[in-house]
């Protein structure tokens, strides 16, 4: 498989910081149906029929639960795969998915399009897999050295907005200033970017590391020393977390996620092998990414909402989406910090 063919497949599969585009594969299950369970003796709710049914982009999940010993849940699990970010709205809009792990500009789009979702819980990402970089031997050292330059860009994404931010600390505009280049697709950017059509990248994960960890890009900037908190976001539909048992299964399953998560910290090896198979990009460039640091879930807190709010405001502004009629704040809630914390 070539580089490109691979690189526009992990960052599909992987999904970090981009418009989620969330594809897992090229199928799709559909959504198991849970039947309403009855409540079980004493007045705790049954799971043992209910199916959760997860979009998890990240494929982590399935990839640490097991080896993490947390796989045992009193539920089923069905992870839905969706081929693009239309699928996944569609998925979401229909009520087959219980829960979505959403980027920070995806989740944006998702509220915009007034979505029946809630934001529940963040997962934190390494900032620094997300900058512009150039080839190695480059004149470009910094950002002012971008000024007049051609930079490949994918709109709304996390490497747009570390891009825009970058150059603002500048004094300067990146659409104004640089010359952008915008491209519909990772693998798009990546042709442009090989062939030398470009000066620059502003791009994220996977594609990026297969350049930079092999030695042929290095980075001018990065995510961490920009304004951009670029989290994650768990969001569960409306009527699974209106519905008791499906609600209990989803805190459940983000505390067990948070325990793969901890287990990938110290499992690196192993972790990136099993997620190789499941997202198509290769384990080494995994490696590289996960020693930048390391995927850990954090409660909703006033810096989570805030920096989540800049995104959706800046995707805004931009005009990548129009804003809901609903207020924003609505669409994320800190109400189950304590039970997901606990379990």
């Amino acid at each position: 498989m070539g580089r490109t063919k691979w690189a526009t497949r992990a960052a599909i599969g992987l999904g970090l910081v981009t418009l989620l585009t969330v594809a897992c594969g090229s199928g799709g299950s559909d959504a198991d149906a849970s039947p309403a369970p009855a409540p079980a003796a004493g007045g705790a709710v049954d799971l043992s029929k209910v199916t959760l049914n997860v979009i998890d982009p990240l494929r982590l999940s399935e990839a640490e639960l097991e080896p993490a010993g947390v796989a045992d849940t009193p539920y089923k699990i069905n992870y839905i795969t969706v081929a693009s970010a239309a699928e996944t709205s569609a998925t979401l809009a229909s009520g087959k998915a219980d829960l979505v792990l959403a980027g920070d500009v995806g989740f944006s789009a998702f509220a915009a399009a007034d979505l029946p979702i809630t934001a529940i819980r963040a997962v934190e990402i390494p900032r620094a897999w997300c900058g512009i970089v150039v080839p190695k031997d480059s004149p470009i050292r910094t950002v002012r050295d971008l000024v007049g330059k051609k930079i490949a860009n994918l709109k709304s994404a996390g490497s747009e907005i570390v891009a825009i931010n970058a150059f603002e600390k500048e004094g300067l505009n990146y659409f104004d200033d640089a010359e952008v280049v915008n491209f519909a697709t990772v693998g798009d950017v990546v042709a442009a970017y090989r062939s030398g059509q470009v000066d620059a990248w502003a791009g994220c994960s996977a594609p990026v590391y297969s350049f930079v960890s092999s030695g042929a890009a290095r980075f001018v900037v990065d995510g961490s020393s920009g304004p951009w908190r670029g989290n994650n976001l768990w969001a569960g539909s409306t009527a699974a977390l209106g519905d008791p048992a499906r609600e209990a299964a989803i805190v459940d399953f983000l505390h067990r996620a948070e325990a793969g998560y901890e287990w990938g910290q110290n499992n690196v090896d192993q972790l990136a092998e099993a997620q190789s198979k499941l997202v198509g990009a290769p384990a080494p460039i995994l490696k590289a990414l996960y020693a930048v640091g390391q995927i850990k879930g954090v409660p909703i807190s006033k810096d989570v909402i805030d920096g989540l709010t800049q995104t959706y405001d800046l995707e805004v502004e931009l005009g990548n989406i129009k804003p809901s009629k609903k207020d924003f704040s609505t669409y994320v809630t800190d109400r189950y910090n304590a039970r997901i914390d606990n379990g």
